[in-house]
């Protein structure tokens, strides 16, 4: 039996539609990129690094953050990575402290809204009593 012969389709770049041929090309985001073409959607900066893909498009740090960022209440710098958050507001993990005793809040560890305080269980208790 004769089997029909293998066509070599080459694939189209994410960025800009065109074909890549034997040039040198990328898999980001399971898609194939130009190397030229693998850029920031915002400010056109190439990605050779680090990036941050917001629906399937690419960013660089910047413009991600600036665009869709979280910053934290606890220093103001924006979030990357592990986020907590206690009454609408976010934290770093190292940034997450009681506000009457400074300690910070440990992994799994409930924090309580008392007004505009983030503190300890135990503290709630506290000043209860």
């Amino acid at each position: 039996r004769d089997l029909p012969p293998l066509l070599f389709c080459s694939p189209d770049c994410a960025g800009c539609g065109q074909e890549i041929k034997q040039g040198q090309s990328l898999l980001a985001l399971d898609r194939q990129w130009h190397i030229t073409c693998f850029k920031c959607r915002t400010c056109g900066c190439a990605l050779t690094g680090e990036y941050i893909s917001k629906d399937g498009i690419p960013y660089c740090e910047d413009d991600y953050h600036t665009q869709f960022g979280i910053r934290c209440e606890g220093c103001s710098s924006y979030i990357s990575g592990r986020v907590l958050e206690a009454g609408g507001k976010h934290y770093h993990p190292s940034c997450a402290r009681c506000a009457r005793c400074h300690m910070m809040f440990q992994e799994g560890e409930e924090m309580y809204l008392t007004g505009e305080e983030t503190v300890h269980y135990l503290l709630t208790t506290e000043s209860a009593i």
